[in-house]
């Protein structure tokens, strides 16, 4: 199931470690560096001059660390976009923790011992062990050129080997013959990596025009720099085109346009800022500021295999809608908001002229992506019983346990068939409508709220009263859609559901397990009802006669990322992660065997 693949792509994505901040980063070096250096002269000499040498060697360390990580990324790496001065510092805090540990262990075999010779063997273990994680690191991530990386991984750890070998030098036998040592050791550490990316780095099964390094730098480029055209030049590449179905309702009020409901059938994935992840924002604010009215854009019936797989393709689907604007059929009498459960499936269906309005939910139980046949399924039945067309909307709002597809869908298309039938015998008349947009402020992306905030419309019909709520959000905690729907029948509205756009810009800026929180979990349920029940009251205030028009279109020729592209992505994932243990398991240690009879016999 693409959608399941999905998100175990986003899963290992949102599992990417962060770093501290700089101020964090630089305040561990110097303790590093300071105590390394005390380390460094404590295990010649035991007085207090020593110390007090150690720390101006700490400190010595510290500004040719620093000086050397800032030289690095603003000339040598001048235009690397993931690699900047802060992720630099971090990376050398770490070759310099394991530099000054080698070199310790090297003082001490010294001190111990009186072999000068022993001295520079270790020594030579520890810029292995430091280099081989610096050339991994900028061979994998950045997208430097070999003679770049090569120069930048290796500068720092060399001259943070020099002054810390300060101490001791002229105790060490330094001849030609033994300087050879640390060059080998670089050598090894070189060729063990460049192997070890060659491996890693074998083009994936027929079909898939990238490298599993290309498709890893691209997700750091994301993920680090909120760069999304790396990621969407291979999802382009991989792409297959499709027809892509837009449904549309316009309520048009005494007093201009009131509101337009928009149902992609396109998925808002897959996370971040990539694809088509902020579609549902793209579409609301386009739309708001062209014709000056609320905007809502709930969940059409799509999982990952439709998610759009560029920026541009979104503009395309914008332009596309724009024309549907003025077009299609309308009318100016709505029936009355009905609801049907069958077997835990949840229905409610109001018809506008000849379209049918429906509303999918399993709430309490799991909610999830629902499948495009559904809605094909939905759609044949309609016709069949005289509707001109239906929009049928995955209200995506309950998130609570595992999620069967097969019985979803299942129990969803009989209860969506039989309030279908229900619906046609009911009886039409005039209608008002009232909209409104509120936003949370204070909350955003990492609280699980995208930028459209909270968009009601309120219709009512005759006696009845209903609200068609649209939150911003990629799924809801589980109840949460039941308390909303029972404070708002302390405002009058009779019925109404509770839907979230599945917008995935929320998908990837945190680092919990899911990748993302549902409406509710980060963002106090309390603070959620408080401003859907301001969206509402602001819409019924705002009640007037209204008119509404519909319009169904296919958007040709649309490039998506498709079901078996997300499958083998995902199996490339896995693929790599689990060749990079076994391989790095296998050939380091080998390496490190290799290089120590290497340097015992020289």
């Amino acid at each position: 199931m693409a959608s399941e693949s999905a998100s175990r792509i986003v899963r290992r994505y949102s599992s990417l470690f962060t770093l501290p901040t700089f101020k964090g980063i630089i305040m561990y070096l110097t303790l590093l560096c300071l105590l390394g250096g005390i380390m460094l002269t404590y295990t010649i000499d035991l007085t207090a001059s020593s110390i007090l040498s150690g720390l101006a060697y700490g400190t010595l360390l510290l500004v040719v660390s620093t000086l050397t990580d800032y030289i690095t990324t603003k000339i040598i790496m001048k235009g690397e976009p993931i690699l900047d001065f802060r992720r630099c510092s971090f990376l050398s805090l770490a070759s310099s923790l394991i530099l000054t540990l080698f070199i310790t262990a090297a003082n001490l075999t010294l001190t111990l011992t009186g072999g000068t010779g022993l001295w520079l063997k270790v020594a030579s273990l520890g810029l292995f062990a430091a280099l081989t994680l610096r050339f991994i690191v900028f061979f994998s991530v950045s997208s430097l050129d070999t003679s770049r990386a090569i120069l930048s991984s290796t500068v720092q750890p060399i001259l943070f080997t020099v002054v810390a070998s300060l101490p001791t030098y002229t105790n060490l036998d330094l001849s030609a013959i033994k300087l050879i040592q640390p060059i080998i050791a670089t050598a090894t550490a070189y060729i063990g990596v460049y192997a070890y990316t060659k491996i890693l780095n074998k083009p994936p099964k027929a079909g898939l025009n990238f490298r599993p390094l290309e498709l890893f730098k691209a997700f750091l480029a994301n993920w680090t720099e909120d760069l999304n055209e790396p990621l969407e030049r291979i999802f382009e590449e991989m792409g297959e085109e499709r027809e892509i179905k837009i449904s549309l309702l316009k309520f048009k009020g005494e007093s201009g346009l009131k509101a337009l409901m928009v149902v992609p059938a396109i998925h808002p994935g897959p996370f971040k800022n990539v694809g088509s992840s902020n579609l549902p924002g793209v579409i609301q604010e386009a739309l708001e500021e062209k014709l000056k009215c609320v905007v809502s854009v709930p969940h059409g019936l799509s999982g990952h295999e439709l998610d759009l797989t560029s920026h541009e393709r979104c503009r395309d689907v914008l332009e596309g809608i724009l024309t549907m604007v003025g077009a299609g059929n309308g009318s100016d009498e709505a029936t009355p908001f009905i609801r049907l459960e069958i077997d835990g499936a949840k229905a409610s269906c109001q018809v506008f002229g000849k379209c049918a309005l429906l509303t999918l939910t399993l709430a309490p139980e799991m909610m999830e992506d629902l499948p495009p046949e559904l809605d094909e399924e939905i759609n044949k039945e309609a016709e069949k019983l005289g509707f001109e067309a239906a929009v049928v909307i995955d209200a995506h709002n309950s998130i609570d346990g595992s999620f069967n597809l097969k019985d979803a869908t299942e129990r969803l298309g009989r209860v969506a068939i039989t309030i279908l039938k229900e619906a046609r015998r009911l009886n039409s008349s005039r209608f008002k409508v009232g909209a409104s947009k509120v936003l949370l402020e204070g909350f955003g992306g990492k609280e699980g709220i995208g930028p459209g905030g909270i968009t009601a419309i309120t219709i009512e019909v005759g006696n009845q009263r209903s609200a068609y709520i649209v939150i911003d959000g990629n799924n809801m905690v589980s109840n949460l859609r039941s308390e909303i729907l029972a404070h708002l029948k302390r405002l009058g509205i009779d019925d109404g559901e509770v839907l979230t756009t599945d917008t995935h810009v929320v998908n990837g800026v945190v680092m919990v397990d899911r990748g993302y929180h549902p409406i509710g979990e980060a963002i106090p349920r309390s603070t959620v009802i408080d401003r859907v029940e301001k969206a509402v009251k602001m819409a019924l205030d705002k009640l007037e006669p209204a008119g509404v028009s519909w319009c169904v279109k296919g958007i040709p020729n649309m490039k998506v990322i498709g079901e078996k592209q997300i499958e083998s992505l995902c199996q490339v994932a896995d693929e790599v992660a689990d060749k990079a243990k076994r391989t790095a398991i296998l050939l380091f240690p080998a390496l490190t065997a290799i290089l120590i009879a290497l340097l015992t016999v020289i």
